[in-house]
């Protein structure tokens, strides 16, 4: 038996297998069958929730696409397969448009279950379990997969396909809360937030797009408590407009291949095109094809100047939010209820029912210290992408073994430009791969659909030789 193991089943990992369903079934239909071996596709989710994942697991509708529907097939060469089939279930729905996460959902489980039907030459299991471990064989041909709960797989190709992990805790005195209910390190752990008071205030650390849903999220539960959110910057996620931009495509060649020169260079050009009665999304989403070849031009030491220096402003107007959802964010600023502070977390002191947290305001953002009595405290800085910080045992064992390689500024794993997972001596595995956040050492850009689409993609076309 010929046999492919998917390892998560969020927006990558899915994909990843409808993409090999079609191809599978494209083939086929061409006249060109499949191996005459059984062929098996395992695609294994802890949660048992297949198509949702962190990004689009969330129930709220409050919660919307930070991309129009336009933009969000997930087909790079169909581009408007999500706004058909959106339309299919509204008929309203317009280019434009940014729908809640949850129907992006079951769009995703909608292609899932049209693949499967589209080529029952390959038996497809939805395994709800947790993987403990990878283990190839001697020869390079096979990798064992043990399970928590099921009998092991015996694999020919192994799919990391891990989604986001929760975020690191914020060092700061008194960390002892960490361990406490008063204390939320997921983020999207949805029966912590009945146990909060909706009168009390709450501090969310982190001001970026996980905070702007939880804030939306605890607005629209009746949360009459004030809010604060603290980052380093206070820097909040700029929107969209209410009508769409045309990108103006940057090319490569003309471009700085140095962080702080580049920088500077988009300024100006955004300086340029405001000049003329333009707008600066247009300028940052021309960008969006140069992102990978300027980021591979980098040296090392440009990469880490770029994460310490421009990472900040680039995300911010790169990732952006909805316009509904930012009228309702500056609605709740402009009220009070929510409060942005730039500053860091200093030091926690557990109170009998609540936390005092210290604060340290930036420099030219105030006082040197303040204090404020929370309720909660809800961890909301992002997801951790060092793979030698992730406690999953699976990881764990991987890095153990010298099956993968954090890369070496700790934002996700080496890998080959085909997804091929690269081991502790540094040669490519012929077994193991991987599809989404980790590959972003690669590109830079690897948590959005257009980004994450093509690589699910391409890594099925590389797999697809499994079930020739």
């Amino acid at each position: 038996m010929r046999t492919i193991v998917i390892i998560g089943a969020g927006f990558s990992g899915t994909l990843t297998a409808v993409n090999l369903l079609r191809r599978a079934a494209q083939s086929i239909a061409e006249g060109k069958p499949l191996s005459p071996q059984p062929l098996r596709l395992v695609l294994v989710e802890r949660t048992g929730r297949f198509g949702a994942g962190v990004a689009y697991g969330t129930n709220h509708y409050e919660h919307l696409l930070n991309v129009p529907t336009a933009r969000m097939s997930a087909f790079p060469d169909a581009p408007d397969d999500f706004l058909n089939w959106a339309r299919s279930q509204r008929p309203s729905v317009e280019g434009y448009s940014f729908l809640p996460r949850r129907t992006y959902r079951h769009y995703i489980k909608h292609l899932l279950a049209e693949a499967q039907v589209g080529c029952p030459q390959i038996d497809v299991t939805l395994l709800k379990d947790d993987v403990r471990s990878v283990r190839p064989d001697g020869c390079e041909s096979s990798a064992r997969v043990e399970f928590a709960g099921s009998p092991p797989i015996e694999a020919n190709r192994v799919v990391l396909a891990p989604g986001n992990y929760a975020p690191l805790d914020v060092r700061a005195a008194g960390d002892a809360i960490y361990e406490t209910n008063f204390y939320l390190r997921d983020p999207w752990d949805d029966p912590r937030y009945q146990r909060i008071d909706p009168a009390r205030p709450v501090l969310i650390i982190g001001t970026g797009l996980t905070a702007v849903d939880i804030v939306l999220r605890l607005a629209a539960g009746g949360h009459t408590g004030t809010i604060h959110a603290v980052s380093r910057h206070g820097l909040m996620p700029q929107a969209h407009l209410r009508s769409p931009v045309a990108p103006l495509p940057s090319s490569v060649e003309e471009l700085p291949s140095a962080p702080q020169p580049l920088l500077r260079a988009i300024r100006r050009r955004v300086r340029e095109v405001a000049e003329q009665g333009g707008d600066w999304r247009a300028i940052v989403d021309g960008l969006r094809g140069a992102t990978a070849p300027l980021w591979q031009r980098f040296t090392l030491d440009q990469r880490r100047q770029f994460f310490r220096h421009v990472r900040h402003f680039w995300e911010i107007h790169r990732h952006r939010i909805a316009p509904d959802v930012a009228a309702v964010f500056s609605d709740l600023v402009q009220s009070g209820r929510v409060q942005v502070h730039a500053a860091r977390i200093a030091a926690y002191r557990l109170k009998p029912d609540g936390v005092a947290v210290e604060i340290h305001p930036r420099a030219g953002h105030g006082r040197s210290a303040i204090t404020l009595d929370v309720h909660r405290v809800i961890n909301c800085t992002g997801p951790n992408a060092d793979f030698t910080r992730v406690t999953d045992p699976l990881i764990q064992q991987l890095l153990a073994d010298g099956l993968i390689r954090p890369d070496l500024l700790r934002i996700g794993l080496d890998c080959t430009s085909r997804g091929a997972l690269i081991d502790r001596d540094g040669s490519p595995s012929t077994i193991l791969f991987t599809v989404g956040p980790p590959q972003k050492p690669l590109t830079w850009e690897s948590t959005a659909v257009p980004e994450l689409r093509g690589q699910a993609a391409d890594l099925a076309s590389v797999l697809f030789d499994t079930f020739q």
